[in-house]
């Protein structure tokens, strides 16, 4: 298996059409992050994770384990291996373009601003090169005639490779679920080595998948236990089962996660680009689908499809909630994929206007998707580099104002808000469409819309605000926020839980900031309230 991977893999890395798109879709879509880097949420809290071994106590294990044997510094995104996958199945009948738009479509995808603005990028890169190996494996195992023990190998190296990429983000098991899939269509619509035709295939195939999931979780919670036994780390969660499971006390919940999907993944993408573009490739998927289907006679491409189509969105059950942007990363592999099968569609037509024409649509797709991911980048920038300065004038009055910093610990209390101008930026209005209905469907789950609606999630997030409360059932209250101005250069007292109460008591006497009147010294402690 690693000699065939190995060997497609050089393939593209040989291929000078190929390697020169990547790297114009890498820089068109990452140059400005790699140059403007910003200090975002958890950035400020990372030697809890590496440090005190906050991943692992939850379930994510690998950063932890690779920070104990080297530095661990920023991953780029790396998506071969899904490239590798596409054209072992099909062989060297397709355009070379096809591929490359692939990559460049998942590379650049620019909902992944969601998630990029996390520590490592929450494994993501990683995750994808994990996967798209474990994918791979998935489909070796049908074209080559291998021995039992070699089968039980294959499955447990599968199996491994999905339970680590797992320990970096939980979502990766959609990622695999979802790849998977559509590795199953593909492979329907050209060579059917896995002879998808009739109920038998189709259950024993996706009957593995799933075998491959439960080993895989199973593998993870037993490699978590043996790390915080090695490392001697203290059980902590703040994602209890019962909190994740509250649609079995609440059955009707259903309804406002089919709401919560309509108004995120569908009528936010008026405004929102990589939304409005998976509406559209959707729509696309869910025609190819229906025509190959018909014209292969093959209902389980269709079935398929549908459930493949689920994957998306089937971790919503057990949460709850809508998956957020954050943990969505299947989308941009659905994307990705239609995009794929377009270019093929287009360059296969015998007239070369429309192979033209067809081509130049597609190119601005994947210009517009790394234009975007720009530009949610630098939204990001502007962002923390306001909420920056705000620390920074609060460090400028603590210093100026003659406050014993030096000796009485600094309380932070209240909430802070981003700067208007900023959430404008990320927020649709009442003149733009889809705002009505949004309106509606908050409306029936009781939740705020406001004359503006924010449509995006953690990029609208302030560092400020989450930095107040931030881990305080693990740490206690203010101690991230302590941080963020240690980050910055400025030494402060944490106060603790017991004093950010005491404080509160005070809430009402101080003027929010900034107004005159925001800070006040006491006995033992000065409060600053946002």
């Amino acid at each position: 298996m690693i000699y065939e991977l190995r060997k497609q893999i050089d393939y593209f890395l040989r291929n000078k059409i190929y390697m020169v798109s990547l790297i114009i879709a890498a820089v068109a879509g990452y140059g400005y992050e790699i140059t403007h880097s910003s200090l975002g949420i958890d950035d400020v809290c990372i030697g809890l994770y590496f440090d005190d071994g906050l991943g692992v106590s939850i379930g994510r294990w690998p950063f932890y384990v690779i920070n104990k044997l080297f530095h661990v510094t920023e991953f780029e995104p790396f998506i071969m291996e899904f490239a590798a996958v596409l054209r072992y199945i099909l062989g060297d009948k397709l355009p070379i373009a096809c591929y490359a738009v692939f990559s460049a479509m998942f590379l650049d995808y620019s909902l992944i601003a969601e998630v990029f603005i996390y520590y490592l990028q929450n494994g993501v890169p990683i995750i994808y090169t994990l996967v798209g190996m474990a994918v791979f494996d998935l489909y070796y195992l049908y074209t080559h005639d291998l021995e039992q023990k070699q089968r039980i190998l294959h499955k447990l190296g599968m199996s491994l490779l999905v339970s680590v990429a797992v320990g970096f983000y939980e979502a990766a098991a959609n990622v695999f679920l979802t790849g998977a899939l559509l590795i199953m269509i593909i492979d329907c619509f050209g060579t059917n080595h896995m002879q998808i035709r009739k109920f038998k295939q189709f259950f024993m195939s996706l009957f593995l998948v799933g075998r491959i999931l439960v080993y895989a979780i199973v593998e993870r919670s037993l490699i978590t236990k043996v790390c915080m036994a090695i490392f001697g780390i203290e059980s902590y969660s703040y994602r209890s089962a019962g909190s994740m499971l509250r649609i079995l006390k609440y059955p009707g919940r259903i309804l406002t996660i089919i709401r919560q999907i309509l108004r995120d993944y569908v009528f936010v993408g008026s405004a929102y680009y990589p939304i409005g573009l998976f509406v559209v490739a959707s729509i696309l998927f869910i025609v190819i689908i229906i025509v190959v289907s018909i014209y292969k006679k093959n209902l389980y491409i269709l079935l398929l499809g549908i459930i493949c189509y689920g994957s998306i969105f089937v971790l919503s059950l057990p949460q709850g909630d809508a998956l957020p942007y954050r943990s969505n990363l299947m989308i941009a592999l659905l994307v990705a994929m239609v995009l794929f099968y377009l270019t093929y569609v287009i360059l296969k037509c015998r007239y070369q206007l429309i192979n033209v024409i067809g081509m130049v649509l597609v190119i601005s797709v994947v210009y517009n998707s790394a234009f975007d991911l720009n530009h949610w980048f630098a939204f990001e920038y502007e962002k923390n580099q306001s909420e920056l300065a705000v620390v920074d004038q609060v460090a400028y009055d603590l210093q100026k104002g003659g406050y014993n910093i030096a000796e009485k610990p600094v309380v932070f209390i209240g909430s802070y808000e981003l700067n208007p101008a900023i959430l404008e930026k990320c927020s649709m209005g009442s003149d733009t469409p889809g705002y009505s209905v949004i309106k509606d469907l908050n409306d029936w789950m009781e939740e705020e819309t406001g004359e503006r609606y924010v449509y995006v999630q953690t990029l609208s997030w302030s560092l400020i605000d989450w930095a107040i409360p931030g881990f305080y059932i693990y740490e206690g209250y203010n101690r991230e926020m302590i941080r963020l101005f240690e980050e910055r250069g400025y030494q402060l007292i944490w106060g603790g839980t017991e004093l950010y109460e005491k404080a509160l008591e005070q809430e009402e006497q101080l003027n929010e900031y900034p107004l005159e009147g925001y800070i006040r010294e006491y006995d033992d402690y000065i409060v600053v309230r946002f």
